[in-house]
C-alpha cells in the first residue's frame, strides 16, 4: 500500500473502507459500532485536512525557510477547517474533545 496510497488519506479511506465487511471480525458488533462512529458528519473534513498534510503540508515550514514560493495551505489552516468543520457539524463531538475530562479515557468511550 505504501506505493499505491503513500500519504493520501483519502485514497486510503476509499482502499480499506470496502475492507471492512470482508471478515466479521472475533468481537461481534465491535465493527458495526466503529463504523456507525466513522460515519460522522466531520470525517470528511478530517480526511481532507489529512489528506492534505500527507500531501505536501508537512513540507510546508521547510519551503518557508528555503523561500520556496507556496502553493499549500499551512498546517494550522488544514486544522483550523477541520475544527471549524467539528464545530459547525457535530457540536457533541466538539464538546467531547475539547472537554479535558476526557485526557485520561482509554478510547473505548
Amino acid at each position: 500500500m505504501r506505493d499505491s496510497v503513500g500519504h493520501e488519506a483519502l485514497k486510503t479511506d476509499q482502499t480499506a473502507r470496502p475492507l471492512l465487511d470482508t471478515y466479521p471480525g472475533t468481537t461481534p458488533g465491535l465493527l458495526d459500532d466503529m463504523k456507525r462512529r466513522c460515519g460522522r458528519p466531520v470525517l470528511p473534513a478530517a480526511l481532507e485536512a489529512l489528506d492534505k498534510f500527507g500531501d505536501g503540508g508537512r513540507f510546508h515550514y521547510l519551503d518557508v525557510l528555503t523561500g520556496t514560493t507556496l502553493t499549500d495551505e499551512a498546517p494550522q489552516t488544514l486544522w483550523g477547517e477541520m475544527t471549524t468543520a467539528v464545530a459547525v457539524r457535530d457540536a457533541a463531538m466538539l464538546a467531547d474533545i475539547s472537554s479535558t475530562d476526557n485526557y485520561e479515557r482509554d478510547g473505548d468511550g
